[in-house]
């Protein structure tokens, strides 16, 4: 039975391999840009003016949210030792698990806009690249044409 582990007959339980912190920096962006498109997808998002009404509802909803949290510690703090305070506490922390859940879809769109609006540019950047070099090129042929 030894010698099988030795010749690596029996396969071996739990391989893990380690990641280059680059690759989990890759790993992280990923994940990221496909939180990103699911919220995109789910939302049915393809502007900015969208987006940022949707950005928009979530502030609202984190606001009620919030309003609906404090009202439920005043009511927690206003009630005598033993009357109902497990449940209004469990209240309290399915609305925090709430609220923890919409500032990150406000965070995924917050950095959607920023993302988007980085990339317009550099397609602007692009395209002016590309008009200068055709200018060059052009310039170019004209200067040939001249020296013949």
């Amino acid at each position: 039975m030894y010698y099988c582990y030795l010749l690596n007959v029996f396969p071996k339980k739990n391989i893990q391999h380690k990641l280059t912190p680059e690759m989990r920096e890759a790993v992280k962006k990923m994940d990221e840009y496909s939180e990103q498109t699911r919220l995109l997808c789910k939302y049915n998002i393809t502007t900015l003016s969208e987006l940022n009404a949707c950005k928009n509802d979530f502030k609202g909803k984190l606001q009620a949210l919030i309003n609906e949290r404090k009202k439920l510690y005043y009511t927690r703090d206003k009630l005598s030792e033993n009357q109902n305070k497990e449940e209004i506490l469990k209240d309290i922390i399915t609305i925090g698990e709430k609220i923890t859940k919409v500032r990150k879809k406000i965070k995924l769109c917050v950095n959607i806009e920023k993302q988007s609006l980085e990339k317009l540019e550099q397609i602007k950047a692009f395209e002016e690249r590309q008009k200068q070099e055709k200018k060059q090129k052009k310039s170019k042929k004209k200067d040939r044409r001249y020296e013949r």
